[in-house]
């Protein structure tokens, strides 16, 4: 048995040794789901429900998944998260209130950053890039 297998083996046991974990992340997915299907299903599946669906089992998926140890995944994750994010949570934000063709010039990025700042803030606060990043995100 090769080392890979025997990881990947050491990591599903640790997944099915944390049921309630398990549980979380089912639940979580199935409700996530049941609002997206509420909000977004207009009586044929559409590009919107599919993506809202990927993301419904992504979040599931990484509440099942144990921590990541390795410093260095977890900060590319982290990069990856940051570089997306914050830019759709303003367009969340604003595209229900304002036309985004008459914002002055700078005034997304300036927005943008201070999201960003919400975040170290809250990374300052908790010591903890996952739980700051979903504290931020609510």
């Amino acid at each position: 048995m090769n080392k890979a297998t025997q990881k990947g083996k050491e990591i599903i046991r640790e997944i099915l040794s944390h049921k309630i974990r398990i549980v979380v992340g089912i639940v979580s997915f199935l409700a996530l789901f049941v609002l997206s299907i509420y909000f977004l299903y207009e009586g044929e599946i559409n590009k919107r429900m599919m993506i809202s669906t990927f993301l419904c089992l992504v979040v599931g998926f990484f509440i099942i998944c144990p921590r990541l140890r390795d410093w260095r995944i977890s900060l590319v994750t982290t990069a990856c998260y940051l570089s997306v994010v914050p830019g759709k949570m303003f367009d969340r934000i604003e595209l229900p209130v304002h036309d985004l063709s008459n914002l002055r010039g700078g005034a997304e990025l300036a927005n943008i950053l201070i999201i960003l700042l919400i975040f170290a803030v809250l990374l300052l606060i908790f010591q903890r890039s996952g739980l700051a990043l979903s504290v931020g995100g609510v």
